[in-house]
This record gives structure tokens, sequence and C-alpha cells, in this order.
């Protein structure tokens, strides 16, 4: 496949990858109420979900390859963020160590509300791992072709 065709693919799936997010996200703030105190409750359970089930399905549609590298959008995401905070962090204005300030921003049991923000990046690289572990599922199962048939 020409270069030009794969990153047009990636961006491909990298949009709608976040557009299965978005929903499940829409039905995360729904749903917010019946496991409200729940100790998962910061992480977007059903965008997550959601990523999983699109990377699935849309593979088994669309059948290209880069759907399967969604993840690494998502890891540079998540590792940006996890920088910039530790680059944030003040001794001054948390008593904490640096590294559990960084953890609790990005995963949510001990961040503050305006900090909470920070909990997307870590939903976006749990979405992008589901999308990708999804599309490689739909990949395998996906018929052979009767070149490939032969072959075999």
């Amino acid at each position: 496949m020409p270069r030009e065709t794969w990153s047009l693919d990636y961006a491909v799936e990298l949009v709608l990858a976040t557009l299965a997010m978005v929903i499940g996200f829409v039905c995360d703030m729904v749903l917010d109420r019946f496991y409200y105190g729940a100790p998962f409750r910061q992480l977007a359970l059903f965008s997550i979900l959601a990523a999983g089930i699109a990377g699935y399905w849309i593979t088994r549609l669309r059948q290209r390859t880069a759907a399967v590298f969604v993840w690494i959008a998502g890891l540079v995401l998540f590792l940006c963020t996890a920088i910039s905070l530790a680059k944030m962090w003040n001794a001054a204005g948390d008593p904490g160590p640096r590294m559990q300030y960084v953890w609790e921003s990005l995963f949510g049991p001990g961040c503050t509300s305006q900090e909470c923000v920070y909990t997307i990046p870590t939903d976006a690289f749990l979405g992008s791992i589901a999308y990708s572990i999804a599309a490689k599922l739909a990949l395998l199962r996906l018929p052979k072709t009767k070149e490939a048939a032969d072959r075999a």
C-alpha cells in the first residue's frame, strides 16, 4: 500500500476512533448518576467500550491495518500530558511526591475537581488501546482471500 494511502487511512481511523470515544463519553455523562461514587468513576468506561466496539466493526467493514496502530497516537497524547503534569508540579502547592500528583491527576482518585480534566488523555489512551485490540481481532477474523487460501 502506498505511503500516502496509509497515512490517509491512519488519519481516518483516528477520526473514527475519536468519534466513537465522544459518543461513549456522552453515554458516560448520561449514565454517570448510576455509578456516582464508584472508584473508577473518573474514567469514561463507556468511551473505552464504544472505542472497542467501533474498532471491531469499522475494521470489519473497512479492512484497514492502520486501525491496529491507533494506540500510538493515544500513547503520545498520554505521555505528553504526563510530562506536562510532572513539570507543573509545585512542592509548595502539593505536599505529596511528584509521581503521586501525576498519577492522581491522570487516573482520578485523588484529583481535585479542576485537575480531573487530565483524566481525558487517559481515557483517550485506553480507548485507543481498546480500538486497536478490537481492530486486530477483526482483522484476524476476516475470511482469507482465495489467493491466501490457495497458498496455505
